[in-house]
């Protein structure tokens, strides 16, 4: 659901933009629109609270303690007890130290060990290679289409959001279903079905099959029970409550302005002096120098305060770009350049950092995910050179 409604807000921010570019002709002036979109992030940083997970992980406990309770429900029978929370904070804090030490630390080799999970892989990977390169040329060449450029890009974005509904229906044909979607869902015998599927047959670390049945029905059960006694939340929550809805205009608002620069990024690549494919290749190496800068800023700063930055100077880049005289290449080539760095920084790493560093294998249990911080820096440093965007 969260990856579906991220990119409904993408592809609709995305057709916004063209709005933009359609009421804003000289690129000068666009330009200054994308940039002035950004700005504002510089003021609302610091109404956004650093997330209690990475704080936990991190050690910082009280700081955890005072984002809960500072945005938790104060009133009512769901009022918070702040030291039970405390010492549930705590808890979970020794919990993962206690977890990282006996975890079994599992590497990317992982993934081709098998003939089934070497397959699956070999699909995926193929699968973003060949995204990559469709993207590429969607964006290429959508000049080249007849009628209007806008019109064009905006029925582009509008028809691309049939995606979600396209890859439904093929990944359940054809892809194992999450075994972790299927115990939420109750479907017990397809996720232990899965499971011996894939796992491994032969060894030390062969699956129990009675073991492996009797855990899955636990778990769902747990979980049964768990969502009787919790409450059902909506979209709508997020705009419920004065700091809260501030917090989730700010993340739209985010969103808005990334997907308007997205957009005049690809418009304007083919004004670069030189050659366009030795441009636009350059251009996607650059971007990963963001895996290693901001593994090393998000993991010291955390997000809030490193995201915020990382949005201003994306904003400050394009601003320089103002100031090259009209005709010159240099500039833009050099703005381009930083802007890569900065703004891919500001947008996906966060998402990268709280998904990622948790677990490289999502569907693997809580106890046996790899931490390794080098692990999950190389995967993300191996997706940007396969394609992944």
């Amino acid at each position: 659901m969260a990856g579906s409604a991220q990119g409904f807000f993408w592809n609709g921010n995305s057709v916004l933009a063209v709005l933009a570019a359609y009421l804003v002709r000289y690129w000068r002036n666009l330009i200054l629109v994308y940039s002035t979109a950004l700005l504002p992030i510089l003021f609302a940083w610091k109404w956004i609270p650093e997330s209690p997970r990475w704080l936990v992980a991190h050690g910082y406990v009280d700081k955890a303690h005072s984002v809960i309770m500072k945005y938790g429900p104060k009133k009512g029978k769901e009022s918070v007890d702040s030291a039970a929370l405390r010492d549930l904070i705590q808890n979970i804090h020794q919990d993962q130290i206690k977890e990282e030490k006996e975890a079994k630390i599992y590497n990317y080799m992982d993934l081709l060990r098998g003939r089934k999970l070497r397959k699956w892989s070999c699909i995926l990977f193929y699968q973003w290679f060949s995204v990559a390169l469709v993207t590429f040329g969607m964006y290429l060449f959508v000049e080249q289409l007849a009628g209007d450029l806008f019109v064009n890009y905006t029925i582009m974005r509008t028809v691309t959001t049939l995606r979600v509904f396209i890859n439904w229906i093929v990944y359940g044909k054809w892809i194992p279903e999450s075994p972790r979607w299927l115990v939420a869902h109750g479907y017990v015998d397809e996720a232990y079905s899965v499971i011996m599927k894939y796992g491994p047959k032969k060894g030390k670390e062969s699956v129990d099959s009675a073991a492996l049945r009797d855990l899955i029905q636990n778990i769902h059960q747990d979980q049964i029970k768990e969502e009787k006694e919790a409450k059902i939340y909506n979209y709508m929550d997020l705009l419920r409550g004065r700091k809260l809805r501030k917090w989730s205009c700010i993340l739209f608002y985010q969103w808005f302005s990334v997907a308007l620069v997205t957009f005049g990024m690809y418009l304007f690549v083919e004004q670069l002096a030189g050659n366009l494919f030795v441009n636009y290749t350059i251009m996607r190496t650059v971007t990963t120098l963001r895996v290693f800068i901001n593994w090393i800023v998000y993991g010291k700063f955390g997000r809030r305060f490193s995201h915020g930055v990382f949005q201003v100077m994306t904003g400050l880049i394009l601003l320089l770009i103002l100031a090259v005289y009209k005709g010159s290449s240099s500039g833009l080539e050099y703005g381009f350049s930083g802007f890569h760095i900065w703004h891919h920084g500001s947008y996906r790493w966060p998402f990268d950092v709280s998904a990622s560093r948790d677990a490289v294998l999502k569907d693997v249990p809580d106890d046996k995910r790899d931490r390794s911080r080098s692990r999950v820096l190389w995967a993300t440093l191996l997706g940007e050179i396969a394609g992944y965007r």
